[in-house]
């Protein structure tokens, strides 16, 4: 494997962003994070003085990278959300912006828990269906006992007064999958279902936590984006209708899909455990890297 040339790398701060620490909480202060990460003094190790964390580190921009749950986090770092980033991109004590964006096998949404790829992958390991609405649940600091209801898409159902139409249309799978991805899946949208549950839990239809519902206007000032799908992966989906929201937006975005691939397959590209799939989703995003950075 031919790693990312160290003069490339050398201007950027690369924020990895895993599943393991990004799901919990849907409360976190993403803007407060970054602000201290760029700004925050630093002890000097010889002079003993407190120095500027940006002496540390000289910057140009930031490489937004982040798997699984992850994008849900580090996705709106990188955009420039109205709910969120006007604070970061307005503020002058921060001058380091995001270069590009790199999304892993992304979870973007949680109104549709039964896409053609929670249909087709529900019971392939790693990643099973109910495990997903599970992560969900424990993001949003929801109850457990609502999981049923999730997973038959009862919260999205049609008389929910908190999703609407054009929200709808930013995960309509019917519209933004290509029909190889669609296969002869249906569309599994409820008459009538959990009524006020958006309400409950307004997480669900916030881009902060679901970026794939963000606005194309928003999307249309993200910069060009690496977006990694793998077909054996129940959030394969998130991913590929995001990256034709981007395109539509005008966005440069290379899709990498693997139809061998499934969820976590990168994390296999080293002994003792390797893959062919492994090594290849990994050579192939080290050289995205070095052409892009």
């Amino acid at each position: 494997m031919k790693p990312a040339s160290s003069g490339q790398l050398k201007n950027y701060i690369c924020l990895f962003w895993s599943f393991e620490f990004g799901h919990r909480r849907w409360g976190f202060d993403k803007s407060r994070f970054i602000k201290y990460f760029r700004n925050a003094d630093v002890k000097n190790r010889e002079t003993g003085k407190a120095e500027p964390r940006r002496r540390h580190f000289k910057l140009n921009s930031w490489l937004g990278v982040w798997d699984g749950s992850g994008a849900q986090v580090l996705q709106v770092f990188g955009r420039p959300d109205r709910r969120l980033y006007p604070q970061l991109i307005s503020d002058p004590t921060l001058t380091v912006n995001f270069k590009v964006q790199a999304l892993i096998y992304p979870v973007l949404q949680a109104l549709d828990f039964l896409t053609p790829s929670y249909q087709q992958n529900q019971d392939v390991p790693i990643l099973y269906r109910p495990l997903m609405v599970q992560f969900w649940l424990e993001y949003l600091g929801a109850d457990a006992s609502l999981e049923p209801l999730l997973l038959a898409n009862n919260h999205s159902s049609l008389d929910q007064p908190g999703i609407s139409a054009a929200t709808r249309s930013k995960l309509n799978w019917t519209a933004l999958l290509p029909a190889e991805r669609r296969k002869s899946f249906q569309q599994v949208v409820k008459e009538t279902g959990s009524g006020g549950l958006v309400g409950k839990l307004p997480g669900l239809t916030d881009v902060r936590a679901a970026p794939l519902l963000a606005e194309q206007d928003v999307l249309r000032r993200t910069p060009k984006a690496y977006v990694m799908t793998c077909e054996f992966d129940v959030l394969r989906d998130d991913g590929l209708m995001y990256v034709r929201r981007l395109r539509d937006a005008g966005v440069a975005v290379t899709s990498d899909h693997y139809e061998d691939g499934f969820h976590g397959c990168m994390a296999f590209a080293f002994l003792p455990v390797m893959s062919s799939v492994g090594q290849r989703s990994l050579n192939n995003y080290i050289r995205w890297l070095d052409q892009n950075l």
